[in-house]
């Protein structure tokens, strides 16, 4: 599945828990980041990014609640956005489910195939980036191609130094 933009917030915990940080600008961005995808902080490059692995989760940020850069309705385009951009976290996001797991309340889950993507199966992955929130009533799910999970997302660098 792509990654596109979406707003995935399925319910707000806490009021306040945004991230305002710098994001690569320039003429041409190449860091795009669409709304909704789980993001981590570049310490090298001292920008938000798109999460990419588990070694990068080790930064892990939250969940873009903009989508840079910003399109333009004139040209269909694409054109400098702010510097900076809104991540959210302690929050619960809504993501895509990875075929072949199945996920009950408050498994760990970890990046999947793309940034918008979670799994349950830890393997390798070493850097845990949420918990699984089903709604009440429903025990497990099946995950699978157009099938999305409530996880409650947590921010592993709660305040990135510049």
């Amino acid at each position: 599945m792509a990654v596109v933009s979406m707003n995935n917030l399925v319910q707000k915990i806490k009021d306040g828990y945004i991230f305002d940080l710098p994001v690569v600008s320039t003429g041409t961005p190449t860091n795009i980041i669409k709304q909704g995808e789980l993001v981590y902080w570049d310490a090298t490059n001292k920008n938000i990014k798109s999460l990419d692995s588990d070694a990068n989760a080790a930064t892990f940020l939250g969940v873009a609640d903009d989508q840079y850069p910003i399109n333009s309705n004139i040209d269909n385009g694409t054109v400098a956005g702010a510097n900076s951009m809104s991540v959210g976290f302690n929050n619960i996001y809504s993501f895509k489910t990875t075929a072949g797991d199945t996920y009950v309340n408050f498994s760990e889950v970890y990046i999947g195939a793309d940034s918008q993507t979670i799994t349950n199966t830890a393997g390798a992955m070493t850097h845990k980036i949420g918990y699984i929130k089903l709604p009440s009533g429903v025990t497990s799910v099946a995950g699978g191609a157009g099938v999305s999970v409530p996880v409650y997302i947590y921010s592993k660098h709660p305040e990135a130094s510049y």
